[in-house]
């Protein structure tokens, strides 16, 4: 009778908790779904655009390092070019047929790629300039193959930038170095992207999405960090650019970035955002990177 009566004291305490680890249980399995679906996001190539035709363009096919078959765009002025700049795109873009016109006017060849998912380049992963790397190889590859006396350079703009970096141990040094509005860690980026639509103390919870994105891709997140490659650079021959009001690439980051190379060139752009510079910042703009590429395609130091 003792235990019977027990037993019934009991058994209200522990259906009081069935609710909660029935909540808890919900809640952990939501937010499973909810990171699953929030890493395919990150992972997803955005929509592509293709970039406009134009006859100065020839488009040679070359095989990366990683076996996948790629684009290379390629225009050259008439005679001996003053150098070659490997272009490289932003997530989202494609080959800049503007820029790469623009250089010919300046009397330098150009090579863009169409990174992988982006333009004409077949479907694959998006690397946020790590996997990318390997079309940065195979473009300085072939150009060096057609131009081999001639001084290369590197003009990348936010992922075609960091792709440049992860690049630089294999490809070997450039003459010049002009990099827009690169990230400086994959994950610092991330949390600058979610605090643009979200309340910052909300950032916990992209722990999980983060996770699921590693496992997913076989991306080292937290390895992703092109700003430990910029001490690789010959400092005086590096052009940092951002646009001032670029809350993707915060002043306090692109700082720490120019202090890693102290002696380089630092621009912030007043009153843009992470955005086109070449087409939004004018005249001015384009004669800085001018007199970048002229200052170093000579022989002197």
């Amino acid at each position: 009778m003792q235990a019977a009566t027990r037993s019934l004291q009991e058994s209200p305490r522990k259906h009081r908790w069935r609710p909660i680890r029935r909540a808890a249980l919900v809640g952990l399995l939501l937010y499973g779904c909810g990171s699953w679906v929030l890493a395919s996001t990150l992972l997803r190539n955005p929509e592509r655009v293709r970039a406009r035709d134009a006859p100065e363009v020839e488009r040679v096919w070359v095989t990366t390092g990683d076996g996948l078959s790629i684009p290379l765009f390629v225009v050259v002025p008439e005679g001996k070019p003053l150098g070659l700049v490997v272009l490289l795109h932003p997530r989202g873009g494609a080959h800049p047929v503007e820029r790469m016109l623009w250089l010919r006017e300046q009397g330098y060849g150009s090579v863009a790629p169409d990174f992988r998912g982006h333009g004409e380049a077949p479907e694959a992963q998006t690397g946020f300039g790590y996997f990318e790397r390997h079309e940065v190889l195979a473009a300085f590859d072939w150009a060096e193959a057609r131009w081999p006396e001639q001084p290369q350079f590197v003009w990348g703009t936010s992922m075609g930038a960091a792709a440049a970096l992860f690049a630089l141990q294999s490809a070997g040094p450039a003459r010049g170095y002009l990099l827009e509005s690169v990230y400086a860690d994959l994950e610092r980026s991330f949390r600058n992207r979610f605090r643009m639509h979200f309340p910052a103390w909300l950032y916990p919870l992209t722990y999980g999405p983060l996770a699921v994105a590693q496992w997913r891709s076989g991306l080292p997140l937290r390895e992703i960090r092109p700003i430990d490659r910029l001490t690789a650079l010959p400092p005086s021959r590096v052009l940092l650019v951002r646009g001032a009001q670029d809350q993707r690439v915060p002043t306090d980051e692109f700082e720490a970035m120019h202090a890693r190379l102290p002696t380089s060139t630092a621009v912030q752009w007043p009153g843009l955002g992470h955005v086109d510079l070449f087409q939004h910042a004018g005249p001015d703009y384009r004669a800085m990177v001018l007199e970048h590429l002229r200052r170093w395609s000579g022989d002197g130091d």
